[in-house]
């Protein structure tokens, strides 16, 4: 993952494709190789199946198989960047944590595990996630656009056919549409001081783009997110090591990873039953 989320410059200024910067094409080729081995590794084993089975095979086997490769592969890296942001600005700031926890234990208790029926009704763990994605959008820039016309923005000429990338990271400090950016603030959401969705109609807030480019798995990404970061914060009290705050410095990836990892300590809050059935 970390190979993954690693900038490439080349992907910025292609007339540098030639120049392996660090080495990370070399890496990505590398692990593109070893990622075919293991599908091909699969794919060998059904045709094994298929040809001593016959029509007693079931189809479904290798379709769950590679349905978990979709899920592991497609958004196993922003995923864990967006959990890591959550749990780190709620480190950072405890009355959001306690807020978040108090409404988990209210509307799900402590006798199951949270499901995805509970998730319409967890209305401030939506506030939190997406302060979350405002603050530290796991993409930060967005893939590159071409102008279809000439355009001016604030002062600046944009000729037809320029390429270039909108900064969301940016975007979504605007004082002017968030007062106070930089604070870890979900009631701007839970409490809808700022009126605008995830799907980035209004532009000012795009978590995962806009139009016919941006992410194809938004929905599915919110759920992961959302029902990981519920039975989370239902399992376990978080801490930090010796109760100091949380590093929050970014680093230098297409993925908005944190430049230090995330430690915590963990005090379980459940029956030991209830984590054997998770």
């Amino acid at each position: 993952m970390d190979v993954n989320g690693s900038l490439v410059l080349s992907d910025l200024i292609p007339i540098l494709g030639w120049i392996d910067i660090k080495g990370m094409k070399k890496a990505m080729r590398r692990i593109s190789k070893e990622l075919d081995v293991i599908v091909d590794g699969w794919i060998d084993e059904h045709k094994v199946k298929r040809n001593k089975l016959g029509d007693n095979l079931v189809p479904e086997d290798f379709i769950d198989v590679m349905l978990s490769v979709a899920v592991i592969i497609a958004a196993a890296d922003t995923t864990s960047v967006t959990l890591t942001w959550m749990l780190s600005n709620l480190l950072n700031n405890r009355r959001a944590m306690a807020a978040l926890k108090q409404e988990i234990d209210e509307k799900v208790g402590f006798d199951r595990i949270v499901e995805d029926s509970d998730l319409e009704n967890l209305t401030y763990l939506h506030a939190v996630i997406r302060e979350t994605l405002r603050m530290n959008p796991a993409g930060p820039i967005s893939v590159p656009r071409v102008a279809s016309e000439d355009i001016t923005i604030r002062g600046y000429h944009v000729p037809k056919g320029t390429r270039f990338f909108a900064n969301f990271w940016k975007l979504h400090r605007n004082p002017e549409m968030f007062p106070e950016p930089d604070e870890f603030r979900p009631e701007r959401f839970h409490e809808k001081e700022v009126k605008v969705d995830i799907y980035g109609r209004d532009f000012e807030y795009l978590p995962f783009g806009t139009g016919r480019r941006s992410c194809p798995g938004m929905n599915f990404g919110m759920q992961v997110v959302q029902l990981t970061a519920a039975r989370l914060i239902q399992a376990f009290d978080f801490g930090t090591p010796f109760d100091l705050p949380v590093d929050m410095t970014e680093a230098d990836s297409t993925t908005l990873a944190k430049a230090k990892p995330l430690e915590v300590v963990l005090t379980p809050r459940l029956s030991p039953e209830l984590y054997r059935q998770a």
